[in-house]
Order: structure tokens, then C-alpha cells, then sequence
């Protein structure tokens, strides 16, 4: 018989065969096990993603926040040096009224 005339059979089919050779009956308990693992598996992984989500979220969250209280802080201090220089004008202004009024006073 030539190459052409043999019929073909599909790998799938040759491996089912092989593994019922090998295995026999524990196969089905096997390929039980197996799909039992693949859907815990499946299972953690998706509840992995959630919880990688949900921690995502609250770093963000923090992230905002902390800008915020930064940004918050920065004003704050921006304000109390402004007061701070206005203060220290207003006093060199103080001094300089004082001076002249004391030589006025001579």
C-alpha cells in the first residue's frame, strides 16, 4: 500500500488512544481531577484580579488624598509667609515712622 491509500488518523484520536493505553480506566477520573484544578485555578486567578482591582482603588484613593493634604499644607505655608513678610514690612515701616518721629520730636 502506498502513502495515499493509508488512511489518516487525527492526533487527537492517536493521543486518546495512547492515554487509554497508558491509563486506562483511572482516565476519566484523571481528566476529572485535572478540570477540577483548572476551574480552582481559574477561580483564584479571578479572585486575584479582584483583589489586586480593589487595592489598586484604595492606593489611588490614598494617592488623591495625599495630594490633597499636600497641596493643602503648601497653601497654608504660602499664607503664613506672606503673613510673616507683610508682618515684617509692616514692622521695618514701624521702626522707620518711629525713628522719624523721634528726630521730629529733637
Amino acid at each position: 500500500m502506498s502513502d495515499n491509500s493509508k488512511e489518516k488518523i487525527p492526533v487527537d484520536k492517536k493521543l486518546d488512544a495512547i492515554k487509554e493505553i497508558i491509563f486506562g480506566e483511572n482516565i476519566k477520573e484523571y481528566e476529572s481531577e485535572f478540570r477540577q484544578l483548572k476551574d480552582h485555578i481559574n477561580t483564584l486567578q479571578e479572585s486575584n484580579e479582584k483583589m489586586w482591582a480593589e487595592a489598586n482603588k484604595k492606593l489611588e484613593a490614598e494617592i488623591r488624598n495625599l495630594k490633597n493634604e499636600v497641596e493643602s499644607s503648601i497653601k497654608d505655608l504660602t499664607k503664613s509667609v506672606d503673613q510673616l513678610a507683610a508682618s515684617t514690612t509692616a514692622k521695618a515701616d514701624l521702626s522707620a515712622l518711629l525713628v522719624e518721629l523721634a528726630e521730629k520730636l529733637k
